[in-house]
């Protein structure tokens, strides 16, 4: 069920699990900042109640507190090597307010997150992870960093936002998206392993550093991207969810929310909304501030949690 106020860009979603065809079992993972290893017994006694084949873990944090990376360790550290995906999205909305909340069982918690194991008793579970953001040639090493700040101060040991600038060709204040620059269009990669991870640049910093929307190490390998084409996304995403699991019975869509802007901004998101709705009978989105994967924390992407 949807009720949304449109004007005020504000509402409410709600996405049912029905017991006939799923077994949830959750709870809440509190003081996320500090201390949310202390709730990894929490997470395991709800992981025991259910079925680990076919189970996902989908998780709720709240934004803005940098603290995502730390909740998907706590889960990681009770799934272990269980083959039990963790898909999910950081809870904020388009007002893009820096207090965010969830709540659960009618407590509502300021720097928390929730997890819910959702068990498909109707067959598998699939969860796919599309990109708009495509790699470009450029990459670079983070020299320097902040990782509870999320700042980038240095690329190859040069000013980070300067070298960014300086690799696509423009004047720092072309770039900066607080002047009405380019800085939406582009983002940066993690390269762990074979995967690809994307990083919202969220804005450029007093000394010429990036603050980031995910937390990048010192000496982490990253790719420049750029923004892809949207009208070409939308059949990959389909196809995508349909090689994964060819009839799905429902799709929860986890998308970025300034994916969603832009959508909103080039007149498609009623086009993207009908796509999405193709796969699968029936399906569900949100658009939040942060997608996890596994254990990364990522942006600009889109995931799509697929049951058989």
């Amino acid at each position: 069920k949807r009720k949304c106020d449109a004007e005020h860009g504000t509402g409410t979603v709600i996405i049912g699990f029905g017991n006939e065809s799923f077994d949830c079992s959750g709870g809440v993972i509190e003081d996320i900042v500090m201390h949310p290893i202390e709730f990894a017994p929490a997470v395991e006694r709800c992981m025991k109640e259910l079925d680990e084949q076919n189970t996902v873990c989908l998780t709720f944090p709240t934004a803005f507190f940098g603290a995502e990376e730390l909740v998907l360790d706590t889960i990681a550290s009770v799934i272990g090597e269980r083959n039990i995906p963790v898909a999910g999205s950081s809870c904020g909305n388009e007002k893009e307010g820096r207090g965010t909340y969830v709540s659960y069982n009618g407590t509502v918690y300021p720097a928390a997150s929730i997890f819910l194991f959702v068990h498909n008793k109707n067959g598998r579970v699939a969860v796919v992870k599309k990109d708009m953001f495509i790699p470009m040639r450029t990459e670079f090493r983070a020299t320097s960093v902040n990782p509870r700040k999320r700042i980038i101060y240095e690329l190859d040991g040069k000013p980070a936002a300067m070298e960014l600038a300086r690799q696509l060709h423009f004047e720092l204040h072309e770039l900066d998206s607080n002047e009405g620059g380019h800085l939406d269009d582009y983002g940066l990669g993690r390269m762990i392993g074979r995967e690809l991870y994307t990083t919202d640049i969220a804005r450029i910093t007093r000394e010429k550093g990036l603050e980031m929307l995910a937390t990048v190490y010192g000496g982490t390998r990253l790719c420049l991207l750029k923004r892809g084409k949207y009208d070409s996304f939308l059949p990959d995403v389909i196809a995508s969810v349909r090689k994964n699991i060819s009839k799905p019975g429902f799709v929860l869509y986890v998308n970025c929310i300034s994916l969603t802007k832009y959508y909103k901004s080039v007149d498609w998101l009623g086009v993207f909304c009908a796509g999405i709705s193709t796969p699968a009978p029936i399906h569900a989105g949100i658009s939040g501030f942060g997608e996890q994967l596994g254990r990364a924390n990522i942006n600009k992407t889109m995931l799509a949690v697929a049951f058989e």
